[in-house]
């Protein structure tokens, strides 16, 4: 409203008092010629809305619709007229040097109602986007930020942003509106949210994270919507943040939604540009806790303390940070020595027959199909060891008790129900018999070796042959000799495709020799 002291200035409050007396008589010409006196007063100014909004209820009453779009479209809307959307309730108006009074439109409500249902012109945009317009002015007047946001929205469908710089500027006025006018509940914060992640990815609104992301940040933090505080920090420049507390409300979003190593990058970037802060290091010790970097939890905490000793939190993660390490470390050491004592007792597996191999490996494939196994241990009733092992019990029994004397299985020491044994499994057994079963030498070889003797190779004639080669010339003694030993050998150890090929060599070599 203008402060101007000139009682000429307020000519327009005059104007349209005389304008509502006229139309609540029933006169519209005398009630339309004030209104226009009153629009026409206030040329650059807000206060002209109230001489307009009269215009526009004098020619809906009166339908006259002519009119209606002839004041609509020629009214020129700047960023000055309706900045903020407007005001048209205030004051005060010096009405002489002791006579002070406020105005406000009337019956504003009612009219908003009517004007909603003016219609659209198919074929005229700029008056359907000024349409909007004046109905986003009126809906911010009455405090309704849902319909203010909704006729900026689609004023922008009908006319742009070169034709009106300040569109973008309403927008965001009207995206703020809803910011904080929006209801508590999540559901109204979730719309809220999706309302202004679509327009950000549709329009030039970037100028609302400037002002206001920190505050969007502020309220989906609040509201526990953890996901949509990481979505959201994408439109932002994080190293440009302000306020630290925001950068930490981030980092504890993504943690929430488990993107740790996203979380500790912020969290490191909190104390590189904010300095050390307990909460931060407490949280990041947790980080690294679950990480199982015991060590570097306990470090973190150990800062945090140095600046809030009477932290509890940080006390107790500490404490049980320094446990967790004890025990990973005792932990760590079980299993080496473990994986040393299992690895130790395979070397029993090289001396063992093929049969027990056998059995043994038999044995462990069966006991990982049992219900009960799990993680390398399972509870076994003795009836089982005869069931996996298909022998009798005696022989179940004495295997079994070798196999735990060589550490091929061990008694955990717990029992299960009914008191049943639970045994833990060598983790390297059925690998280390397969290795022992491909390096064995073949039963063949074996058995060809114990069948090489004098007597076998008399009966072979092998001295008698080596005898008469002696006795060719030197040329082809040598070569007769080695083809035939090679030949015999191969043929006493079972190598049948080396024989035939030997065999087929010294008949070649023979005739050439008598050729």
């Amino acid at each position: 409203m203008s402060n101007n002291t000139d009682r000429s200035a307020y000519n327009f409050a005059i104007n349209y008092w005389l304008g509502c007396s006229a139309e609540k008589a029933g006169d519209f010409t005398v009630s339309e010629a004030c209104y226009l006196s009153a629009y026409k007063d206030e040329k650059d100014h807000q206060d002209r809305m109230f001489g307009f909004l009269g215009l526009i209820s004098i020619y809906i009453q009166t339908n006259n619709r002519p009119k209606l779009d002839e004041l609509i479209i020629n009214l020129e809307i700047k960023a000055g007229l309706i900045s903020e959307m407007g005001n048209i309730n205030g004051g005060p108006i010096h009405l002489s040097q002791h006579a002070t009074d406020s105005i406000h439109f009337e019956q504003l409500s009612d009219l908003y109602k009517v004007f909603n249902k003016v219609t659209l012109d198919r074929g005229n945009d700029h008056l359907n986007g000024k349409i909007w317009l004046v109905r986003g002015f009126m809906a911010v007047n009455l405090s309704k930020y849902n319909d203010q946001y909704k006729a900026v929205v689609n004023a922008r469908k009908y006319i742009n942003s070169y034709q009106y710089d300040f569109l973008d500027d309403l927008h965001i006025q009207a995206l703020r509106d809803l910011l904080f006018n929006s209801g508590e509940s999540i559901a109204d914060v979730t719309k809220f949210y999706n309302t202004l992640v679509k327009d950000l990815d549709t329009y030039d609104v970037g100028g609302f994270l400037v002002k206001y992301g920190e505050n969007v940040i502020n309220m989906l933090f609040e509201h526990a919507l953890y996901d949509k505080v990481v979505n959201f920090s994408a439109y932002l420049n994080l190293e440009k943040l302000e306020e630290s507390n925001f950068l930490f409300k981030i980092a504890y979003s993504y943690a929430h939604i488990k993107n740790y190593t996203k979380a500790q990058q912020l969290y490191n970037q909190y104390l590189r540009e904010h300095g050390d802060n307990s909460a931060v290091l407490n949280n990041l010790g947790i980080l690294m806790a679950n990480d199982s970097k015991h060590e570097e939890a306990i470090q973190l905490y150990k800062r945090g303390l140095l600046i809030a000793p009477e932290d509890v939190n940080l006390s107790k993660n500490l404490k049980l940070a320094v446990q967790k390490k004890e025990d990973e470390e005792e932990r760590i050491n079980k299993e080496k020595n473990l994986r040393q004592e299992h690895l130790a007792s395979t070397n029993y597996l090289k001396s063992e027959n093929d049969w027990v191999l056998d059995k043994l490996l038999h044995f462990v494939a069966e006991v990982k199909k049992d219900e009960g196994f799990e993680d390398g241990e399972v509870p076994l009733a003795k009836y089982k060891f005869q069931k996996y092992l298909n022998v009798d019990k005696q022989r179940a029994e004495s295997l079994i008790s070798q196999w735990l004397n060589k550490g091929y299985l061990k008694d955990t020491g717990y029992r299960h129900d009914y008191n049943v044994v639970i045994y833990s499994v060598n983790p390297f057994i059925e690998d280390e018999i397969k290795r022992v079963q491909k390096r064995k030498i073949p039963k063949g070889w074996i058995d060809g070796f114990v069948q090489i003797s004098v007597d076998t190779l008399d009966v072979c004639e092998y001295f008698s042959m080596i005898d008469k080669i002696a006795k060719a010339n030197k040329k082809f003694r040598d070569l007769l000799e080695r083809d035939f030993n090679e030949l015999t050998y191969n043929y006493l150890v079972g190598h049948e495709k080396a024989t035939i090929v030997l065999s087929g060599s010294l008949v070649e070599l023979a005739l050439i020799y008598y050729c």
